[in-house]
């Protein structure tokens, strides 16, 4: 089937239930999350940190990690230096770039937050089969990386 041929209708409403769902997770995630005083974009840094080794990255690996704006990511940072989960360090090889360094802190706070998110996962595939949901995966995986490979620099 040639992109000509697809459903214009199916493809709104594909895009309107992907918005929807974004939209429910997102918001059960940030009532999950203030309890410790985060939003879900606060804990998207801290797990991005989490999974680097060393635990750290620069501020311009951050922006093109979170598909976010050099601002965006600035003021997320800060708000997480405030509150002791990261801290900002000059590079040793290149002391105009910030790098960001996860805390102690701030690793407690991800592994106490492993818990939610499991939780979240679970609600969110509950409804499927175990072969719907590694069709589920496979079919989001693809459609990433279909956006991502399409995604003109400087449009994130």
């Amino acid at each position: 089937m040639s992109s000509n041929d697809k459903n214009p209708k199916i493809s709104y409403e594909c895009g309107a239930l992907l918005k929807q769902i974004h939209d429910m997770t997102e918001k059960h995630a940030n009532n999950s999350l203030r309890g410790i005083g985060l939003t879900l974009s606060q804990m998207h840094v801290l797990l991005a940190l989490h999974n680097e080794p060393g635990q750290t990255l620069s501020m311009k690996e951050l922006e093109k990690h979170l598909l976010v704006a050099q601002s965006t990511t600035f003021g997320l940072i800060s708000r997480l230096e405030q509150k002791g989960f990261v801290e900002i360090v000059p590079d040793a090889a290149d002391r105009r770039v910030k790098l960001v360094k996860l805390t102690a802190s701030g690793n407690d706070c991800v592994s106490g937050s492993d818990v939610k998110r499991r939780e979240m996962e679970t609600l969110l595939l509950s409804s499927l089969t175990a072969s719907e949901q590694k069709e589920f995966f496979r079919i989001l995986t693809k459609v990433r990386d279909t956006l991502r490979s399409n995604t003109v620099e400087g449009e994130e």
